[in-house]
């Protein structure tokens, strides 16, 4: 079979991720604070055309990866990353994505526009994914890298000499801090054209997910939650999920990236979230417990 590689980046995307929480702070690195707190990263992503058809199709496989820039609390920022590295640190939350097209339907209300279903895949040709994550249905596999604490400092990058590869390695050398799947209630969809756009800056559709915790690292438990604004879903469009959000996907500009190695860029994905006081659940730690509830929120590159 011949294989394709199509390049989709998300870049200026940014991703919040809010963890709402009511007791000690987290002692897993990067910094949790109580109350709401909102992660903001960038992504790149790849797309390989595994069966040479220049549209996407069933078998299809995305894979990428994303670095948190910044984790704000009460609308003020409790952690940065350090990805300079230049005084001998490096602080770093990073990740690794990898999905596979399980379906292609016609997509009703949107010119041109399809339902892309998205699932977890069965081998990752970047080898980043354990035989343990891809039989759990791992589809996103986050790191930390903090000098601080032993991690091996290396910067991230989303346009190394090495290529994907390179830029894939900078981003999955720490620990594991995090791994997801879809859930029996999760999803991850796509409404976009199923031959995409080329010209640099072009604007490509919109992606959701739901998800849910596989391993965690962060110091916290989630409790699941109906993001409000998906409808399409679960039964009645409702799916409780423990992590969920949306991004608007571009096609990338190497001006932006510093290079060709990824091709399409995502904007303002965001997840919040926050508890559900009659649910929660108190931990031995004496940690409270949170659910997923995304709210969009604008951030300056």
């Amino acid at each position: 079979m011949k294989t394709r590689m199509k390049k989709l980046g998300l870049l200026t995307a940014v991703f919040a991720l809010a963890l709402f929480l009511y007791s000690l702070p987290a002692k897993a690195v990067p910094v949790i604070d109580a109350g709401a707190n909102s992660l903001f990263f960038t992504n790149v992503e790849n797309w390989i055309d595994e069966d040479d058809s220049g549209d996407i199709s069933a078998g299809d496989t995305f894979y990428g990866i994303l670095n948190v820039q910044n984790i704000s609390n009460g609308g003020s920022d409790i952690w940065g990353t350090d990805n300079v590295g230049g005084d001998g640190t490096i602080d770093t939350l990073t990740g690794y994505f990898l999905t596979t097209v399980t379906g292609v339907n016609v997509h009703g209300g949107l010119g041109g526009d399809v339902h892309i279903s998205l699932g977890a895949a069965t081998a990752d040709p970047n080898g980043v994914l354990t035989a343990a994550d891809l039989s759990s249905g791992v589809v996103l596999k986050m790191f930390v890298d903090d000098t601080s604490v032993g991690g091996p400092g290396t910067a991230y990058t989303t346009n190394d000499a090495g290529g994907a590869a390179g830029d894939i390695a900078n981003a999955t050398d720490g620990s594991v801090w995090a791994t997801l799947n879809v859930g029996p209630n999760g999803y991850w969809y796509t409404h976009a054209p199923v031959v995409p756009p080329t010209n640099v800056g072009a604007a490509i559709g919109e992606s959701w997910f739901g998800l849910d915790f596989v391993v965690n690292n962060t110091g916290w438990t989630y409790l699941a939650i109906d993001d409000p604004l998906e409808s399409e879903a679960g039964a009645g469009g409702i799916a409780l999920v423990e992590m969920y959000g949306t991004s608007n996907i571009n096609v990338n500009d190497p001006a932006i990236t510093g290079g060709d190695n990824w091709g399409y860029t995502s904007q303002d994905p965001s997840v919040v979230v926050t508890p559900e006081p009659g649910t929660l659940l108190l931990l031995g730690s004496g940690l409270l417990g949170g659910a997923l509830l995304r709210r969009r929120r604008a951030r300056k590159s």
